[in-house]
Formats: structure tokens, sequence, C-alpha cells
């Protein structure tokens, strides 16, 4: 073989993500879910101590579960066997709807 041949059989072979870019997305990503719900957990004090209505909390809410059910349905389905990824994916997507319950008996 040449080393054309090498080369594209080896860009052939590698179709996956690099495992440095892998771990970096998975740092902004754990880093995405801490901020999110740290400013929720903001908001939910926020609007208790001054409005007694967290309309905003709620809705912050929905997109946080909304989007920690998506991202735990995905790793349920795409690593298979693994039971904590189906509890969490379940837990998530039930407080997603109750999340969504209270928003319609807030308005």
């Amino acid at each position: 073989m040449n080393r054309d041949e090498i080369l594209k059989k080896s860009k052939m072979e590698k179709k996956g993500d690099d495992e440095r870019e892998l771990s970096i997305y998975y740092k902004s990503l754990r880093l995405f879910y801490i901020a999110f719900f740290f400013i929720y957990i903001f908001f939910q004090i926020f609007e208790l101590i001054f409005f007694k209505d967290n309309l905003v909390s709620i809705c912050l809410g929905i997109i946080f579960w909304f989007c920690s059910s998506l991202s735990a349905w995905y790793s349920a389905i795409k690593i298979k066997g693994s039971v904590i990824w189906y509890v969490y994916a379940v837990l998530s997507t039930f407080v997603f709807i109750f999340n969504i319950l209270l928003l319609i008996l807030k308005l």
C-alpha cells in the first residue's frame, strides 16, 4: 500500500469523533446543566420572595426537564442495558410532565 491508500483507509475507519472533542463536549454539556440549574434555583427563590408567583421558574423548569429527559432517553437508547439511564429518563420525564401541569394550573 502506498501513502495515499493508507490515508484513505484511515479516514474511512475514523468515522467517529475525536476523544478530545467528545471530552470537551461532555464537559461543556455538564457546565450547561450546572449553570442552568443554578439559574433555575435563583429564579425560584427570587420569585418566591418578591412576587409570590413562580411562573418564570415553572417555564424554566419545563425547559430544563425537557432537555434532561431528552438527553436521558437518548443515552438510554444508545447505551443498551443501562438501567440507570432508563430510571433517570423516566424520572425526568415525570418531572417534566409535572411542571407542565403546574403551568396549566397557574394559567
